[in-house]
């Protein structure tokens, strides 16, 4: 992964934790990006600004965020719908629905509710990916 496609501050990756392992380099890639940013690096500016926010799929995890999902409840089926391939194999829509219908129990208001464990690179340069792995199971 290319640190150069990590300019904005929070980037969204599947959690480290979950199941399929394409989801799982993806986190593990990212990570690795921003937790091995160092002074000297001439993007080392903009990596340090960022956060990761991971995103549970089908493995729950412990988050420090939550954001209703109310409003983009629909675009994110639809959203979810395109993944046919996937969808055959396993029922990932459903999955997804009830994650988010668990993490709405938390919150004020009615609607689905998205979980986030979001890390900053200050402490993605500190903490191995397996310790924080280990930590939001």
């Amino acid at each position: 992964m290319s640190r150069r496609c990590l300019g904005t501050r929070l980037r969204l990756v599947p959690s480290p934790c979950e199941i399929h392992p394409d989801h799982r380099a993806v986190a593990e890639a990212a990570y690795e990006v921003v937790a091995t940013t160092r002074p000297g690096d001439l993007d080392h500016a903009t990596v340090r600004r960022i956060r990761i926010g991971f995103y549970e799929i089908t493995q729950p995890i412990l988050p420090n965020a939550l954001v209703p999902l109310a409003e983009h409840a629909d675009a994110k089926r639809r959203a979810i719908a395109r993944f046919a391939s996937q969808a055959a194999v396993r029922d990932y829509a459903g999955a997804v629905e009830g994650l988010n219908a668990y993490r709405a129990l938390t919150l004020d208001g009615s609607g689905p509710a998205e979980s986030f464990r979001v890390v900053p690179a200050a402490e993605a340069v500190v903490r191995p990916l397996s310790e924080l792995r280990r930590d939001i199971r």
